[in-house]
């Protein structure tokens, strides 16, 4: 094995992957089940029902997410021993989690600057990505490998242009937020509007996870020779 610490630190982003996959799916399914439960006007049992079962999958959800995540940090650190864009991923990380913490302080005082930051943050997971797939590009490079290469550029332009419709996405909420203030009619139809993007966004994020997926088990197969 001639990369042992890439591998390991491929390894668990591989791990932290599925398990952001599987707690952004369940995300989704949540947010449907307490939407379902808001809705449900007939019987108070049954709205009440449902969003305490939405809320309880959204809490799981956030679990699932925060320990992938941090698996991912600790996977990036680990294969940066090995290969120079993983340091450079391990960076945009921690740009990523300061903007991340600026923008849910900001959340009850300025909705709309958190909203900024947000979309800030979304930029720094596609640096972090780009950097993540670049390190295995350059060792199935290294490796001699080019049918992960070849993977590695597909993967990154279809990621790439996920993350970057995850931006616009987050700049149309801001948008939104700023033509239909809370103090407007148009209130409720703006919440509505912003449930919707945030939805879209989530579903984006799963098709992003999928196919790095695909990517990392290839390396993880290549690293482990």
């Amino acid at each position: 094995m001639r990369y042992p610490d890439a591998f390991i630190g491929v390894k668990r982003i591989y791990t932290a992957q599925i398990l952001m996959l599987v707690g952004s799916l369940v995300l989704v399914i949540g947010a449907l089940v307490a939407l379902a439960g808001a809705g449900a006007s007939s019987t108070g049992a049954l709205a009440g029902g449902g969003l305490l079962g939405g809320g309880i999958l959204v809490l799981a959800s956030g679990i699932m997410i925060f320990v992938g995540f941090i698996m991912e940090i600790v996977g990036i650190n680990t294969a940066r021993r090995d290969e120079e864009a993983f340091k450079k991923a391990l960076i945009w990380v921690v740009v990523g989690i300061v903007l991340s913490v600026i923008s849910s302080l900001l959340q009850n005082s300025s909705a709309n600057m958190s909203h900024l930051f947000e979309a800030a943050g979304t930029a720094c997971s596609l640096l972090t990505t780009y950097f993540v797939i670049m390190g295995v590009r350059n060792l199935a490079e290294k490796m001699g490998n080019m049918e992960v290469v070849a993977k590695s550029d597909t993967t990154m332009k279809v990621v790439l242009a996920v993350y970057i419709v995850q931006i616009i996405l987050s700049i149309i909420g801001i948008v939104v937020g700023i033509v239909s203030p809370d103090s407007t009619p148009a209130a409720a139809a703006t919440v509505g509007s912003m449930s919707l993007l945030a939805v879209a966004i989530v579903i984006l994020g799963i098709i992003a996870y999928i196919l790095l997926l695909g990517l990392l088990s290839k390396a993880k197969n290549m690293l482990m020779e």
